[in-house]
């Protein structure tokens, strides 16, 4: 699919319906975009790119009783939260040490992240 239709990013998924393909890519900046294209009506090839919005955050409510480091944690962490590859790119974020979290196993990435908020809340 990425060598028949572009060359300016990297196919990381797909998914085909019967009248379509829906792409997730990343680019040069590793931006992520998802595009379909219709190949039933659209002979020429033409990606339609989806502009994505990201669900409305939920306030983490803390009760007296609780550590905000562990309820923090637990509500990153909750399965079905995030993707390893979002709260990868979070923490490269919030780091600026892209380089430094490049391929981390998830009891890495987890520990790096802990590390990182446990930082957060004593500075």
């Amino acid at each position: 699919i990425s060598s028949l239709f572009t060359s300016q990013e990297t196919l990381i998924d797909f998914a085909l319906t019967t009248s379509e393909i829906w792409a997730l890519w990343h680019d040069d900046e590793n931006q992520t975009t998802v595009k379909y294209i219709n190949f039933e009506h659209n002979v020429a090839g033409q990606w339609n790119q989806v502009s994505v919005q990201p669900l409305p955050a939920e306030e983490v409510n803390i009760r007296d009783d609780q550590d905000p480091r562990e309820t923090f944690t637990e509500a990153i962490f909750l399965p079905g939260q995030f993707t390893n590859a979002a709260l990868l790119k979070a923490l490269q974020i919030f780091s600026q040490e892209a380089e430094r979290y490049k391929d981390l196993s998830w009891d890495e990435l987890k520990k790096e992240i802990t590390i990182a908020l446990e930082d957060e809340f004593q500075g």
